[in-house]
């Protein structure tokens, strides 16, 4: 492996995710986290490359651990608004936005951005996005506005406590001032909330020595080490960490596989830390090609050569065509299978007779199943309307039977006129008759002042003789 220094690193993993490069730059951050577990500049390409990669889940986490180690990041800030807007949250879309136009209140393309998400929210967009306090605060301390700069943290403080950013920012501008009672009160403050605040702890690593907490500020300046692997290098000659050398810190360059670091994985597996790489594994039993089962009185199959290649991969034996399902011959009894104990031999057990699957399986006979089965007597009910011989043998006789006999009833009907009729012909025939019983039922309208008394002409009615219907209606 080549050498490179960390910073040189850095800014060739920058130029990977510049270039749609992501799964590489992943490779080589989680890299070089190996080393410096702790390094926030390479944390902060780790969380870029997750965002450009749409891969949101570990985006969020990556960003919120920056914010937590720098809390006014200006990548970190535009990554979770991005994240946010995506989820549908436009509140926190906004805030996180609003942080970053005031870390660069002159950016442009921050601006648009602001008032686009304002617009979406709001349903109508500014013409300009107006200056936070936040912004405020950071142009007074950019122009050395010192005392105007405390008095808007602090009104910002009062109505947001937990801007720790503006905390920050007022522990640096009381380092600057001299106030190091304050600085170390502020600072104190944040490392309780947030223990890697990079800020606070350097600060806290400067200023602890020539007090009477000077034996902590060793574990505050491995801190800021391991958050800032150059700051271990700082002197009097160079005063911060971006001064020293860039070839103080050399590491070796990865040679990057594209098959390494679960590239070729689905990104849900990769975000849940779930490993799906294919191992090769031995081919189970179950899979090897066995000899078919040969069937008692079938040929045998012709002999195949040995196979001297080794076994076949599972693909090639999964896409092979599975072999018809066979009866398997019965295993002969082996001699131990025979033996039967005493106990078993006391109760009545025996040695079943081996016989040929054939026979096994064959059916009863006919004059055994006779045997087997008794005869069973018929009740009286049953025989009653169990239809005669003919019947059964013949039903498409009987049909036409009957339907000839319903057709005889049909036309046999009395076409005679019912009794009405009949009763008319006989008024006409003879006046003097009065109407029957069934023509007497209606309201006479007049009636004839000659009636004869209904005794007098009063005839039975003849009744056509009864039709014997068939059986079957």
């Amino acid at each position: 492996m080549s050498k490179i220094s960390l910073r040189d690193y850095n800014h060739e993993i920058e130029g990977l995710i510049n270039s749609g490069k992501t799964n590489e730059a992943i490779a080589h951050c989680k890299y070089i986290l190996k080393l410096f577990p702790k390094c926030v500049d390479t944390y902060r390409l780790l969380g870029k490359a997750y965002l450009e990669a749409q891969r949101y889940g570990e985006a969020t986490d990556i960003l919120t651990r920056i914010l937590s180690v720098v809390p006014d990041d200006f990548v970190s800030q535009i990554g979770m608004s991005i994240i946010r807007e995506d989820e549908g949250n436009l509140d926190a879309a906004i805030y996180h936005m609003e942080r970053a136009f005031e870390v660069k209140p002159s950016n442009s393309a921050i601006q648009e951005e602001l008032r686009r998400l304002y617009g979406r929210r709001d349903g109508i967009t500014p013409p300009r996005v107006r200056l936070t306090r936040g912004a405020l605060v950071r142009m007074y301390t950019r122009g050395e506005l010192y005392p105007q700069a405390i008095a808007e943290i602090r009104a910002s403080l009062a109505e947001d406590p937990k801007r720790v950013d503006l905390e920050v920012i007022l522990a640096r501008i009381y380092m600057i001032l001299g106030r190091k009672a304050e600085a170390i009160e502020v600072c104190s403050r944040l490392v309780s909330k947030l223990p890697n605040c990079l800020e606070a702890n350097r600060i806290l690593a400067e200023i602890l020595p020539g007090t009477s907490r000077g034996e902590d500020a060793e574990a505050y300046h491995q801190r800021v080490t391991a958050l800032d692997p150059y700051s271990a290098y700082i002197t009097s000659s160079t005063p911060t960490s971006n001064d020293v050398a860039d070839n103080a810190i050399l590491v070796d360059f990865l040679e990057y596989q594209p098959t390494q670091q679960g590239d070729q994985q689905p990104e849900w597996a990769s975000s849940i830390g779930v490993n799906l790489q294919e191992t090769e594994e031995a081919v189970p039993d179950w899979l090897v090609e066995k000899p078919p089962i040969q069937r008692p009185g079938l040929p045998e199959p012709a002999p195949q050569p040995e196979a001297t290649a080794p076994a076949q991969p599972v693909e090639q034996v999964a896409a092979a065509p599975a072999p018809q399902p066979a009866e398997a011959a019965p295993a002969q009894p082996t001699e131990e299978d025979a033996l039967i104990p005493d106990w078993m031999k006391t109760a009545g057990w025996a040695e079943a007779e081996s016989r040929p699957v054939n026979e096994q399986a064959a059916p009863a006979s006919a004059g055994e199943a006779q045997e087997e089965i008794a005869p069973a007597e018929i009740p009286d009910w049953l025989k009653a309307i169990a239809p005669t011989d003919e019947a059964a043998t013949s039903p498409a006789v009987n049909e036409q039977e009957d339907l000839a006999k319903l057709d005889q009833l049909l036309t046999s009907q009395p076409s005679e006129p019912i009794a009405s009729e009949k009763a008319a012909q006989v008024e006409q025939a003879a006046p003097e008759v009065v109407p029957t019983a069934a023509a007497a039922a209606t309201p006479a309208v007049a009636a004839p002042a000659e009636a004869v008394p209904v005794e007098a002409v009063a005839q039975p009615v003849e009744v056509p003789p009864a039709v014997e219907l068939p059986s079957w209606l």
